[in-house]
């Protein structure tokens, strides 16, 4: 028998699922993720690219215009999301 990765379990295969997490923890966890290294921003926006990847636009406004600042690119990896770059 040939076995092309580690075995994981059923409960450790979904902790590295996007698809599978509450929304309200996922954008929970994308905005506490931001804020650990941006102090202020005014929103931000998600698009899920697979089941472990996201890519996270951030945006700010001064009085009357709102502009993207930059994206963030991010996957999971042990319930928690970690940063893989940023454009």
């Amino acid at each position: 028998m040939l076995v092309k990765g580690p075995i994981m379990r059923k409960e450790e295969k979904e902790k590295e699922n996007i698809l599978k997490i509450n929304w309200d923890k996922l954008e929970e966890m994308i905005e506490d993720k931001i804020k650990e290294r941006i102090r202020y921003f005014e929103f931000f926006e998600y698009a899920i690219i697979d089941n472990q990847t996201l890519l996270i636009k951030i945006y700010d406004k001064d009085e009357s215009n709102v502009f993207h600042v930059f994206t963030i690119k991010m996957r999971i990896k042990n319930d928690d999301l970690e940063i893989i770059e940023i454009y």
